[in-house]
């Protein structure tokens, strides 16, 4: 950790919440509070043969 006003002490933190941001909350439209909760802390039901299956409640 660095000192206070360091650039490099949330780096990690500031990376995953912009990922989530990219990858989920700017491809998709959630109608509700509870459905957007589900695509973030849910994780995706994957197949036997590897592929990932989607609900009606969770967009493509």
């Amino acid at each position: 950790m660095g000192s206070v006003g360091d650039c490099f002490d949330n780096a990690m933190a500031e990376s995953f919440f912009a990922t989530l941001e990219c990858e989920l909350l700017d491809r998709t439209h959630f109608h509700d509070h509870h459905q957007a909760r589900r695509a973030i802390f849910e994780p995706p039901r994957v197949s036997r043969g590897g592929s990932i299956i989607r609900s009606q409640s969770m967009p493509v």
